[in-house]
């Protein structure tokens, strides 16, 4: 018979054209960094089916989102009947709609969620397109408080966002804040927070929001690039759900440069992107069916057994599959790129602080290393 030439079969999956994107190994890990084939979210073969929309609208409460970033602009929310200047949203610490980052973690976080994708420039997010909506609780060092942080819940909810992201924490148990987090939930609004950097089991030692243990919250811990437990990362059975890549990971910084940075605060921004991806499908799915459906299709890690409840790493496209299985859930063709883009960004600068006394702290984003675009 003919000696038949044989190929390699083609992995499966899309790849944006953004200059950087090859060295973000927790939206796709070929083992670059010395790390393990395959320690991702599998967002590539998600991609196949849904980018993100701009009508999907992600509360990023935080410390602000600079907006005149090249790679977040095109993905800010509008807000279609402002009041009293909130036309992108509202600044809780100044009490005025003037969108600024004063600290650079808001701006990390939204990078990590939805940087614009496939255009030729920097870094892509979990979303290539969707609408981020920038609640300012956090400022100049990364501190907040309780009492803004309900306020922001509360906007977003008001406004019709659809993922609200929780990168911070306190130690307090707030009934206040479980309240607001449980009405956003009722509204049908899908909660995400960080569980925190202190390396504790907070089963033990409480670390709110995270501690809550709110069915329908994702509360996430840090995993590295070999899917286990970052040594800096939270964990517990209980109450933490599942985990995904929070070490050295690439994302947008203020000023418009880039920045790897560390943290369960990088962690959960990855699962309030998969969500977004979710509701970017099916908008009428409640923050049960998202959570079961993110939590259900992890991809198992034994590393992780009895460290989160899931057992495992979160997973793009396993989420998205899950989701196929619901009746009644219509999938549209992949998003096209928003086309060609020009220009590189990189800099030098931190990007956070995982040590800041308040009553809120951000969880993490320690800064590494800035390689070019």
């Amino acid at each position: 018979e003919p000696n038949f030439i044989i190929n390699k079969d083609q992995l499966s999956g899309i790849t944006p054209n953004d200059p950087s994107f090859a060295a973000q190994w927790a939206l796709r890990n070929t083992g670059q960094s010395n790390g393990q084939y395959g320690s991702d979210i599998d967002v590539s073969r998600a991609w196949q089916t849904t980018t993100g929309n701009q009508g999907t609208v992600i509360a990023v409460i935080d410390s602000g989102i600079d907006f005149t970033h090249p790679d977040l602009i095109q993905n800010e929310w509008v807000n279609p009947n402002p009041a009293g200047g909130d036309i992108n949203g509202w600044d809780f610490i100044t009490n005025t709609g003037d969108i600024k980052d004063e600290h650079g973690h808001g701006t990390a976080i939204a990078g990590i969620i939805a940087a614009q994708g496939n255009n030729r420039l920097g870094v892509s997010g979990v979303m290539w397109r969707g609408s981020l909506m920038s609640l300012r609780v956090l400022d100049n060092t990364g501190s907040g408080d309780i009492s803004s942080a309900v306020e922001a819940i509360d906007y977003a909810v008001a406004h019709n966002a659809q993922v609200i992201n929780l990168s911070w924490g306190t130690a307090g148990e707030s009934v206040a804040l479980k309240d607001a987090i449980e009405r956003a939930n009722r509204r049908g609004v899908v909660v995400v927070c960080s569980a925190g950097n202190t390396s504790q089991d907070i089963d033990a030692v409480p670390y709110y929001p995270a501690s809550f243990g709110l069915r329908d919250v994702l509360s996430v811990a840090g995993s590295d690039n070999f899917d286990r437990l970052a040594s800096w990362s939270n964990g517990g059975n209980k109450n933490i759900t599942l985990a995904a890549p929070g070490d050295n990971v690439l994302t947008t910084k203020i000023g418009g440069g880039y920045a790897n940075v560390s943290g369960t605060s990088a962690a959960a921004p990855l699962v309030t992107g998969i969500a977004g991806l979710i509701k970017s499908v099916n908008s009428t799915l409640t923050p049960r069916d998202v959570a079961k459906a993110i939590n259900d299709g992890v991809r198992q890690v034994t590393s992780l057994s009895g460290k989160v409840s899931s057992g495992g790493v979160a997973s793009a496209a396993g989420a998205l599959d899950r989701v196929h299985a619901l009746p009644n859930t219509p999938f549209p063709f992949p998003t096209p790129g928003y086309g060609n883009g020009n220009g590189n960004g990189n800099g030098n600068g931190q990007a956070g602080n995982s040590n800041l006394p308040a009553s809120l702290r951000t969880d993490g984003l320690s800064s590494g290393s800035f390689p070019a675009a």
